[in-house]
């Protein structure tokens, strides 16, 4: 069945702001053969604003006339707004997957003024769209599924306990005072200085291949959130459970659409050291089904997480733009 962006005729071009699987969300795919990638990692590493004008640059080199532009986060649509400008282009434009900091006036100000000129915009929440809403008075569609890359090798029986990666809104005080009490030792893997702890190892800038490792020889991932004001840590949460993990996260809206407490992870209150603490030593003492709740995770990603899933997404996104 020949497929919607087929039917475009459309050049479609996926801009990312890192070097991850993502970018190759299109490779050899017999329905968007067509499809054009561009990879901005400059933006991961360094929002500058000289980098963001080198990636628009970069941007507007790839975009032809009958282009309709799909971006994917907040740092590439800022990119990708310079680019159309200096492309003077009027192609149409997917934003996928915007994440609003409301409590940041001028980034809101900022992704306003970038997002108008967007012919369809998607958050990775469903609590994110009010929250885009009252930051830049606009409306996003819908809601991008965050995914990672469906590792296929076979889930092998993991060697160590406790690990934490991420760097966005985590918050390391909790994390570690909550280890302290419950006496476990967390590998904390981040390009940030992690709080000094007794009971945090911290990895310092990972390369990717030690953090994928990571999540293939662990057990238990926790991801502990600062704030529930806006999402994070999920795409850390889809990789745990692709790999297998018993992942432990903050309640938060974001989260809760991911994980079910008790069905598919354990959730626990923002900032709350004891609860944390009382739920490692539940782990520890064998009281949680860890088999249970790590396979209803991994089956949530491979039904809403995939690659798969993403691109009948963005294909519907495009569709709108016709």
């Amino acid at each position: 069945m020949e497929s919607l962006m087929a039917k475009q005729h459309c050049n479609n071009l996926l801009v990312l702001p890192w070097d991850e699987p993502g970018k190759w969300v299109f490779q050899n795919s017999d329905t968007s053969a067509n499809t054009a990638v561009c990879s901005t990692p400059e933006l991961h590493v360094n929002r500058s604003i000289p980098r963001f004008i080198r990636c628009a640059f970069k941007i507007a080199k790839s975009i032809h006339g009958n282009d309709c532009v799909v971006t994917w986060e907040s740092s590439a649509a800022v990119a990708t707004s310079l680019a159309l400008k200096m492309k003077r282009s009027n192609s149409p434009w997917v934003a996928l997957g915007i994440t609003p900091k409301f409590t940041n006036r001028l980034v809101g100000a900022c992704l306003s003024s970038v997002l108008r000129r967007a012919s369809v915009v998607t958050c990775f929440s469903r609590a994110d769209i009010a929250t885009l809403a009252s930051s830049t008075g606009l409306l996003a569609r819908d809601v991008t599924p965050t995914v990672w890359e469906v590792d296929h090798r076979q889930i092998t029986e993991k060697s160590k306990d406790w690990v934490a990666i991420g760097d966005s809104n985590r918050d390391d005080i909790t994390l570690a005072r909550a280890a302290e009490l419950s006496g476990i030792t967390i590998d904390r893997f981040t390009r940030k200085q992690a709080v000094t702890s007794p009971a945090v190892i911290c990895h310092r800038n990972g390369t990717p291949a030690e953090v994928e490792n990571a999540f293939h020889t662990y057990r238990h991932h926790l991801a502990v959130l600062k704030t529930p004001t806006y999402a994070s840590g999920l795409s850390i949460a889809v990789r745990a459970g692709f790999a297998r993990q018993l992942l432990i996260a903050s309640n938060t809206p974001h989260m809760r659409e991911m994980v079910t407490d008790g069905e598919t992870g354990l959730l626990v209150d923002v900032g709350d050291i004891g609860q944390l603490a009382n739920t490692i030593r539940s782990v520890e003492r064998g009281e949680v089904d860890t088999e249970k709740l790590s396979r209803g995770l991994h089956q949530v990603c491979l039904e809403r997480h995939s690659y798969t899933t993403l691109r009948r997404h963005i294909e519907e996104m495009v569709s709108l733009c016709s």
